[in-house]
């Protein structure tokens, strides 16, 4: 259910409208609804449509009627506050979303609008992850619905909900639940009748609230240029707002002028007030959650949070000074290369514990911004121009836990005095000319996750020197053209836990007698048979629990032009 399949339609007998539901196919065979990820269905690639689909419909387990009372819940959601309630920046992330996030208040999505608290409990009750915590019925959900519209019914002309519409003219009818239609302009009351359906009356009165509240555009097809965010699709729907929004959206980006930082600590919550309908990247939490740097939202206070920086924010400094020197625990430059000035202000940040410039314009002399950064935890300096001795004489590197150094040469001066850092746990090195008297040194090191990955020039006694390590758990050598006495060779290794071998030219029955060996001798060891990029930082990172995204590489041409290679 989505509003694109929702039909107002004109009852020739009686002159009022009748609501629709629709699909069959007809919207995709007139190019009318034509495909993109987050709006429609495909045939035979996503079964929904993102903004719309249920946590089980997002999880592939088994549906029923409660999942689209949830559809109807996004719909009504988005009828009244301009935006879907979720929105990543890909129809995975919006389905993930789904699964683990909570909605915004109507009055937070909305940027202002107070709503009745009988109508925030319905669209959260409609709204639950869990089915068994939802309407179970769509008769049950009416009957809110009508209790709802008839309280209305007893308000003066006072009242928001009723008279909003009234006063901004964008809607000259609205219904009770008893199939009632009033003229606003007239006040005179028409009989509607209303599909015998229970759904169809729960739609109907989702239309009805969606005209009350000064939102009644909103059941047509949404494009993506409209969907950048919440606060930006509110603000990108002025024709459709009410004087009201438009006004708390206009004191909202005047305030937001004004303020010296893009946060506030209020109480036990921490408050981000980010400017309405501009990309400013990405505000990710230590659990994993992504949160778009654009509009109002707030975080526990004591949850630590990072930054995925793009174009719009590094390119203008009054913007990157904003964020506080306490605030930000993870920086990921994404590999932009930022103007001269940008990252002298993040070595200001005091709860710096992780610094990714992964493919970045990066160099020695912007290393030693850093060198006062003890706390750092996770430095990511691969595919810079950082060299291995300006990386020795870096004083954080002896607490450092997760370092990647790939398409450098750095390890060849870093592994001969590995030992001097024990707290070393993860080290990433594609790429990057590693020799067989390296391997015999990182085996003798307490390095838990190692990426050896597109170092295809290793001999064939790098199996056997490496398989002495007794700290190795996870090791990626793809694209190292493994034989199959190599792959045996590294499971002598006591602690190994996941092997990723990457994609090789084996024959289906060598892989297959490899697979059978392993799930009898070793089923605690994993085989992954495909290129990836591993990192582990649970593991390597204990002190420093981060789930999200902000401390990994980036795709770049170095690692591309090596697949080729191989």
């Amino acid at each position: 259910l989505k509003p694109s399949n929702i039909m107002l339609v004109k009852n020739k007998v009686s002159g009022g409208e009748i609501v629709k539901v629709v699909d069959f196919g007809i919207a995709k065979l007139t190019g009318v609804d034509e495909f993109n990820q987050q709006t429609l269905t495909k045939t035979g690639e996503i079964f929904g449509s993102p903004l719309y689909m249920s946590p089980e419909q997002c999880m592939g387990t088994a549906l029923d009627h409660r999942s689209d009372l949830y559809s109807l819940g996004c719909v009504f959601y988005e009828a009244l506050t301009s935006a879907p309630p979720f929105l990543g920046e890909s129809a995975l992330a919006t389905m993930m979303k789904h699964q683990g996030e909570t909605q915004l208040s109507l009055k937070e999505g909305s940027l202002g609008i107070q709503y009745p608290e009988e109508l925030e409990l319905i669209i959260a009750k409609l709204l639950e992850k869990d089915p068994n915590h939802r309407y179970q019925t769509g008769e049950a959900l009416a009957k809110d619905l009508i209790r709802l519209e008839n309280s209305f019914q007893k308000t003066d002309a006072s009242d928001p909900i009723v008279s909003a519409a009234d006063r901004a003219g964008q809607s000259d009818t609205i219904y009770d639940g008893k199939g009632l239609k009033r003229n606003s302009a007239h006040g005179d009351f028409q009989r509607r009748k209303f599909l015998n359906d229970p759904l169809s009356l729960t739609v109907a009165a989702s239309v009805v609230f969606a005209a009350g509240a000064g939102c009644s555009y909103l059941l047509n097809k949404q494009t993506d240029a409209a969907r950048t965010a919440k606060a930006q699709s509110a603000s990108m729907g002025a024709s459709v707002l009410t004087k009201e929004q438009i006004k708390l959206a206009n004191a909202y980006q005047k305030s937001i002028e004004v303020r010296d930082t893009w946060s506030t600590l209020a109480g036990d919550k921490r408050q981000f007030f980010f400017p309405i309908g501009e990309d400013l990247g990405t505000i990710v939490l230590d659990t994993g959650k992504q949160i778009p740097a654009t509009g109002q939202f707030s975080i526990p206070a004591k949850q630590s949070f990072g930054v995925i920086a793009n174009k719009n924010l590094l390119n203008d400094l009054s913007k990157l000074k904003k964020f506080e020197n306490d605030d930000a625990a993870v920086f990921d430059f994404k590999g932009v290369t930022p103007p001269k000035g940008a990252y002298e202000i993040v070595a200001r940040f005091k709860n710096l514990r992780g610094l990714n410039v992964f493919s970045c314009e990066f160099y020695d002399e912007d290393l030693e911004l850093f060198k006062s950064q003890m706390s750092l935890l996770s430095l990511n300096i691969g595919n810079t121009a950082v060299t291995g001795k300006a990386l020795l004489k870096f004083p954080p590197l002896k607490n450092i836990n997760c370092l990647d150094i790939s398409y450098m040469d750095a390890p060849q001066m870093l592994l001969p005095k590995i030992k001097e850092f024990p707290k070393l746990k993860q080290l990433m090195a594609r790429k990057s000319d590693i020799r067989d008297e390296h391997i015999s040194m990182l085996a003798d090191s307490n390095i838990k996750v190692a990426s050896l990955a597109w170092n295809y020039k290793l001999s064939k006694n790098f199996a056997q020197n490496l398989s002495k390590s007794k700290s190795l758990e996870v090791l990626n050598l793809s694209a190292t053209k493994l034989s199959p006495a190599d792959v045996v060779q590294l499971t002598r290794i006591p602690t190994l836990r996941r092997i990723v071998v990457g994609t090789l030219p084996w024959g289906n029955e060598l892989k297959t007698y490899i697979k059978k060996t392993f799930a009898s001798e070793h089923p605690k060891m994993t085989l992954v048979w495909k290129d990836e990029f591993t990192s582990d930082h649970s593991a390597a990172m204990p002190a420093f629990q981060w789930k999200g995204e902000g401390l990994v590489a980036h795709e770049c041409p170095i690692a591309t032009l090596a697949r080729e290679t191989f």
